[in-house]
């Protein structure tokens, strides 16, 4: 599509043919579903006690606390905890790491939050689209006579979608059961406060220890301790909730328990989830189905030592460990292209084709969300000793005509694939009137300049504004300037692997450059839908 500049009205045409319901973005809506289900039982469960204080209500209110914590884990990164053990290069995976005070910063927000209340941190789960890990900790149901897991993070949308970074706080599990008195024989003793006073239940919740033995176990809980303990793995990527004490009692699971109940009133808490459960390997075949064209049989080869063995962009393998990325961050990329079915309570800008529109019917992905996810997986994928570069383009003096690292390359070590992600999920920030228009050629000249790097991975979802020279973009530029970008990597001593993605529409001068450097041309037929 073709945009004016930045000044006058953004205007393109439609794409060729629309990307149905079916055929867009298949794995993002199943995981929408998922996580809205697990939004509405966020804003139900802390309810749902006080209306029935019978088992059934119970069980439902585990069911449903279980099912918002698989759900959230399966979308996460990884699993950070206290202690432990982890492999190699994993130190990112621990909240007490120095290298990372945006944990001990969360942490302490979400204390705040509490008030009086008590908030003591169990684990965490980093999620690609927030720069700040969504926190669970051990709080005090509302009765106050038993114990509970909070969440304190960015809310859910009931659409999926994370609304904000401004933490709030909500009940997961309600009415998590006290460690009953194991002995055979005598009493169990209260414990003590530094004043040798019996302690509360929110002096215990305090006190519990929740860092992880060697084994990357909760330390065993003994009477009055709260009955919840988890697992996790070396990589950080399961979290199981377990046996909260010694294998030697009667005890065998954490468990739920009726407001002042007996120890038969209780119901079992029985989860294991796998961080990043929900990620697909999307090879050409993924891409091809979406687009509505033959099936490929053959797989991409990418680059060795992948998360996942798979790293690719918008189905293209990566094949270097020198990537430079190069995206579309205009205003055009606010296109809604998957509806829901639902509204919203307020209204939301986007771009439909010609000009900017507001609406509150529920969108469930854009263009920009779905650039946002393809590149958040990559980054995630990509070995440590990959080497990139990432730049974003739209007009200059716009929101989004900026670079991360000075569109320099820099290895992905932890610090830098933090920095990339967090980014990466600026992009979708600030009006989008404000995103501008196509100006691809300093981003695209920057990049033909580096020696250093190996291959170019190139997405727009629109024409230019204006060809190299300032004037008018039109049919009769693209195979000049093709021209001029092949003539600048023939000159190269180390040729660069041109990869591009055009969304919405061909764009043949995209091709030429692909087909002459050695790389892949692919067209993603997100067209515009109207959200009236």
């Amino acid at each position: 599509m073709k945009r004016p500049t930045p000044t006058q009205r953004y205007r393109a045409p439609q794409g060729n043919r629309g990307f149905t319901l079916t055929e867009t973005l298949v794995s993002a809506a199943a995981g929408a579903v998922l996580i809205t289900g697990g939004a509405m039982a966020l804003r139900t469960i802390s309810s749902s006690m006080n209306h029935s204080g019978n088992l059934s209500s119970l069980r439902s209110s585990a069911t449903s606390g279980m099912r918002l914590l698989r759900s959230e884990v399966q979308r996460s990164l990884y699993i950070v905890v206290k202690g432990g053990s982890h492999d190699s290069e994993r130190d990112y995976t621990n909240l007490n790491d120095a290298n990372h005070p945006e944990y001990a910063e969360s942490i302490t927000e979400c204390k705040a939050l509490t008030g009086n209340g008590v908030f003591n941190p169990v684990f965490g789960l980093k999620m690609a689209e927030l720069n700040t890990p969504v926190i669970y900790g051990l709080g005090l149901s509302q009765n106050g006579n038993d114990y509970a897991l909070v969440r304190c993070g960015a809310p859910l949308n009931t659409d999926g979608r994370y609304e904000t970074e401004q933490p709030t706080l909500a009940t997961i599990l309600e009415n998590i059961g006290k460690i009953p008195c194991t002995k055979t024989t005598g009493t169990c003793v209260v414990p003590k406060n530094s004043q040798g006073k019996d302690m509360t239940l929110a002096e215990i919740a305090v006190a519990v220890d929740t860092s992880l033995d060697t084994t990357n176990r909760s330390k065993p809980s003994t009477f009055l301790q709260p009955a919840l303990a988890i697992q996790t793995d070396s990589i950080r990527k399961l979290l199981k909730l377990v046996d909260p004490t010694v294998p030697t009692d009667s005890v065998n699971y954490s468990f739920l328990q009726l407001p002042g109940g007996t120890s038969d009133a209780t119901v079992n808490l029985d989860m294991m989830a796998y961080a990043r459960a929900d990620k697909v390997a999307r090879d050409d075949a993924y891409y091809d189905v979406m687009n509505g064209d033959t099936i490929s049989t053959t797989q991409p080869t990418s680059l060795s030592g992948c998360t996942g063995s798979i790293c690719s962009f918008y189905g293209i393998p990566v094949t270097s460990d020198a990537i430079q990325l190069i995206v579309d961050g205009s205003g055009s990329m606010s296109s809604c292209i998957t509806w829901g079915s639902t509204t919203n309570s307020t209204s939301r800008v986007y771009y439909d084709g010609s000009s900017y529109t507001s609406s509150k019917r529920n969108c469930l992905v854009t263009r920009m969300e779905s650039l946002q996810n393809e590149l958040r997986n990559l980054l995630m994928s990509l070995p440590s000793t990959a080497r990139i570069s990432l730049q974003a383009f739209s007009s200059a003096g716009y929101l989004n005509h900026r670079t991360w690292n000075n569109g320099n390359m820099a290895e992905l070590n932890d610090a830098n694939r933090a920095s990339a992600l967090a980014f990466v999920n600026s992009l979708s920030s600030g009006d989008v009137k404000r995103w501008g228009g196509t100006s691809p050629w300093a981003t695209l000249d920057k990049a033909f300049a580096n020696s250093s790097a190996k291959s170019i991975y190139f997405m727009t979802d629109g024409d230019p504004n204006n060809d190299r020279n300032g004037n008018a973009w039109s049919s009769a530029d693209f195979q000049p300037t093709a021209n001029t970008y092949l003539g600048i990597n023939n000159g190269r001593s180390l040729k660069l692997i041109v990869n591009t993605v055009s969304i919405g529409q061909d764009s043949p001068w995209l091709k030429l450059i692909s087909d002459n450097a050695s790389g892949t041309y692919k067209m993603v037929n997100q067209a515009y839908t109207a959200g009236t």
